[in-house]
C-alpha cells in the first residue's frame, strides 16, 4: 500500500457510498488492495452517486509537481492516404513516459487510438500521484470530388469509484463529437466499462478539404486509477 494516506477527493463532488469489495479480480493485474482503514469513512445514509453525462464543471488540480512531458512533433503534411490517420501525440503526468504500456498507443494505420494510465499511488503496487493527461491530433484530407464517412466507436475501462473522474473527448474541426467517462460504483482501485456519449451520431461525413481531428484524455485527479485504458476506434468509408 502507499506510504502515506492520500487526501480525499474534492468535497464539491457527489457524496460517495460505502466501498464495495469486488467479487472478482482482473486477471491482467495483481490482486487488488484497497485504501487503508484510516481513510475517512463515508456516510452510508448518503444517496447513491448519480452517473453524470459530462464532467463536473470545475475539478481542481492536485498535481504535486510539474510532471515530465513527452511529445511527438506533428507531421508537416496531411494524412497521405484516405485510409490512414497520422496522429501526433503529447502526454504529461506519467512517471514512466518511456513505457509502452502507458500513455498513448496508436495502431492499425491510426484507426486504433488508446490512452492507458499508470497505477495511482493509493492502489496496490501503484506509484503515480499525478493527474495524467494527453492530446492526440491529426489532419485528414479529403480530395476534391469525394466524400468520406468517418465511423468512430469509444470504449474502454475506467475507474469504478466515481463518475466523471476520467474522460476521453473526440473533436472534429473543433466540434465536440463524442466522449467517454468513468461510472460511479463506489469500488476503489477497480475498473468498469466506461460510459459513452455521442453528441453527434456516427458516421460523420467529411466533405472535400482539410479536417482536424483531436482526442483529449485526462484522469482529472490522482486516485483510483488501476488498469485504466480508454479507447477510440475509427472506420473510414470511402
Amino acid at each position: 500500500g502507499p506510504s502515506s494516506e492520500p487526501s480525499s477527493k474534492p468535497s464539491s463532488l457527489p457524496s460517495k457510498g460505502p466501498s464495495i469489495e469486488p467479487s472478482v479480480t482482473a486477471s491482467a493485474e495483481p490482486s487488488i488492495s484497497f485504501r487503508p482503514s484510516a481513510y475517512p469513512s463515508r456516510d452510508p445514509s448518503a444517496p447513491p452517486t448519480s452517473v453524470p453525462t459530462h464532467l463536473p464543471s470545475r475539478i481542481p488540480s492536485r498535481t504535486p509537481s510539474v510532471p515530465p512531458t513527452t511529445s511527438v512533433e506533428p507531421s508537416s503534411a496531411p494524412s497521405p492516404a484516405p485510409d490512414i490517420i497520422t496522429w501526433s501525440t503529447t502526454q504529461s503526468g506519467l512517471l514512466q513516459p518511456e513505457s509502452e504500456r502507458h500513455g498513448w498507443k496508436v495502431n492499425d494505420k491510426g484507426l486504433y487510438l488508446s490512452f492507458a494510465s499508470e497505477k495511482s499511488a493509493d492502489c496496490f503496487e501503484g506509484w503515480n500521484m499525478n493527474e495524467q493527461k494527453g492530446t492526440a491530433t491529426a489532419r485528414f484530407f479529403v480530395p476534391d470530388g469525394k466524400r468520406i464517412a468517418l465511423n468512430y466507436t469509444l470504449g474502454g475501462l475506467g475507474e469504478a469509484m466515481d463518475g466523471g473522474y476520467e474522460e476521453m473527448v473526440f473533436y472534429i474541426n473543433g466540434i465536440r463529437i463524442a466522449s467517454s467517462t468513468s461510472t460511479a460504483l463506489g469500488i476503489e482501485c477497480f475498473v468498469n466499462p466506461v460510459q459513452v456519449t455521442y453528441e453527434v451520431e456516427p458516421p460523420y461525413i467529411l466533405k472535400p478539404g482539410l479536417h482536424t481531428l483531436r482526442v483529449d484524455f485526462s484522469t482529472f485527479d490522482d486516485y483510483d486509477h488501476y488498469g485504466i485504458v480508454y479507447v477510440i476506434l475509427f472506420d473510414i468509408i470511402t
